[in-house]
This record gives structure tokens, sequence and C-alpha cells, in this order.
């Protein structure tokens, strides 16, 4: 009888173990909805246009939000922007 104990009991045990190895999902996070705006013709062709000059700096990053950037590379981001006639980043994305 004693036998049989251990062995539901080192059973559980290890039960008890691996199901608290395992992974716990959580849930995802939902993101807000993007805010849709209707562009023109101008503003398109621009923003095709800005690739060439915004991609190599945002290639130069890995990892940050365009929200963390460091100060130059969000300046330098700026004038990318602006010399494709957006306001500043912001505007571009």
């Amino acid at each position: 009888m004693q036998q049989v104990l251990r062995s539901l009991t080192v059973a559980f045990v290890a039960a008890a173990l691996v199901q608290l190895s395992w992974p716990v999902q959580s849930q995802p996070v939902a993101e807000p909805p993007s805010k849709q705006i209707a562009l023109n013709e101008k503003q398109v062709l621009a923003f095709i246009a800005a690739q060439k000059d915004i991609q190599p700096i945002l290639d130069k990053i890995q990892g940050p939000s365009a929200d963390e950037l460091p100060p130059p590379i969000k300046a330098e981001l700026g004038a990318a922007a602006k010399k494709h006639g957006f306001k500043d980043f912001d505007d571009y994305d």
C-alpha cells in the first residue's frame, strides 16, 4: 500500500512539474485601429520618392520604434521627409 502511495505521489509531482514547465499562453494585446486618411496623388508620389532617402536611415536602427529613436536619427528622418514635401517624419509616417 505504501509503495502504491509513493508511486502515486511521484506521478503527481512529475505531472505537476511538467505542467509548470509549459509556457503560459497569454492573450494577444489588441492594437487600436489605425487612423485612415485620404491621400491625394501628390502625397502618394512624394511618399514613394521619399523611400530611397528614408529606408537607409531606418535600416541603421534595429529594434526601437520611431517614437523611441535617438534625436540625431529623428533629425535625419525629419530632414529626409521634408526634402520630399512632408511637414516632418510623423507627417510622412
